[in-house]
């Protein structure tokens, strides 16, 4: 039985990529690694992953498009992996190609073992004021750029903004058109929180389970946007049995509240990152600076050895 499986979705940067990998087989060399590259944005060559064991790649490979369900998808599919190809596994650590972890990993794998919760994932609730679920109430369209412009000067359409809503920028064209039947009710919250996360076998195999029972909610969140920050919270958070810590462990900075990605962790950033407390970080780009890498291999080799350094 794997203890941990860490699954990485990755689409830029193969060498970043390969040093992650590297990073937990040399942490942890008896996990399982189930990496997604969407090929489409960048070839990774499998060669360089040959000599590690059980780090497996999924084919073929899903296109995937930021906001939109391929997202949920490729998710999906690594999950199906897991419970029909695989094995057993105690945890599945859901990560990105630009994440990093910044503790040992066998202090991280020795954490979850002991844990009495099913999960660590990052949610917050639609019945709380201030928090912009509205998006999950509507289905989205893309839009050719033209068409965006005529209907932006249709006074119509921005007058009946509870009705539609009008998208454009770096997410693309969208025209969204509110949902009479959601899924949502008093009783089946929308919930919405960070796509990375912690789960228990347990709650994987209840996410595998549940799409046959859940047409509905999966036809639904096809056309809303974003839905890999909706998905998942909305099925476990919706199930009363499970013991969910509303904290995916992950450190993550903003430039400001309002920015569409993550911050790019540097050098500047080190002891923060560590202050946190945490048990990955995101988001690394080794072309921004890979120096806070070695610092953090630095570390961890350190905390390992029981020893301190000092950067």
């Amino acid at each position: 039985m794997f203890n941990v499986a860490y699954v990485i979705a990755s689409h830029t940067n193969p060498p970043q990529l390969v040093r992650l990998v590297t990073a937990i087989r040399k942490g942890s060399p008896k996990s399982l690694i189930l990496i997604h590259h969407d090929y489409s944005k960048s070839y990774l060559d499998r060669a360089m992953l040959a000599d590690m064991n059980d780090v497996h790649v999924l084919t073929p490979h899903l296109n995937v498009r930021w906001g939109d369900f391929s997202m949920v998808s490729m998710v999906l599919r690594c999950i199906d992996w897991l419970i029909t190809e695989c094995v057993n596994f105690g945890w599945m650590v859901l990560l990105s190609g630009q994440d990093y972890p910044i503790q040992p990993l066998h202090s991280i794998e020795a954490f979850l073992e002991r844990s009495t919760m099913d999960g660590y994932i990052d949610w917050s609730n639609g019945r709380f004021k201030n928090q912009n679920f509205d998006r999950y109430f509507f289905r989205y369209y893309r839009l050719a750029p033209m068409l965006m412009r005529v209907l932006r000067r249709l006074s119509a359409v921005n007058r009946c903004q509870s009705l539609f809503r009008l998208i454009g920028g770096s997410v693309g064209s969208w025209v969204g058109v509110r949902s009479f039947s959601p899924p949502f009710n008093a009783e089946f919250h929308c919930f919405r929180g960070s796509m990375w996360w912690s789960l228990s076998q347990r709650c994987v195999a209840y996410i595998h389970q549940s799409l046959g029972r859940s047409r509905k909610l999966v036809t639904h969140y096809r056309r809303t946007l974003i839905p890999d920050e909706s998905f998942f919270q909305t099925i476990l958070l919706n199930e009363p049995s499970f013991q969910l810590e509303n904290d995916d462990k992950r450190c993550i900075m903003w430039k400001d509240p309002g920015a569409a990605s993550p911050a790019i962790l540097t050098a500047r950033d080190f002891d923060k990152i560590i202050a946190s407390g945490k048990h990955f970080a995101r988001k690394f780009d080794i072309n921004v600076d890979a120096v806070v890498l070695d610092m953090l291999d630095g570390y961890i080799n350190a905390a390992k050895s029981g020893l301190r350094e000092s950067y």
